[in-house]
């Protein structure tokens, strides 16, 4: 496994009240390529 850049834990965004994305986690590791819409 390789080194950890990006890390998120329990994200939630909201748009007004309502909720987009609820409790992303994620590890995006050196090297990869990753999107995110």
């Amino acid at each position: 496994m390789g080194e950890v850049v990006i890390r998120t834990e329990k994200l939630t965004k909201f748009y007004g009240r309502q909720r987009g994305v609820v409790d992303l986690n994620l590890e995006v590791l050196r090297g990869e390529v990753f999107g995110f819409l």
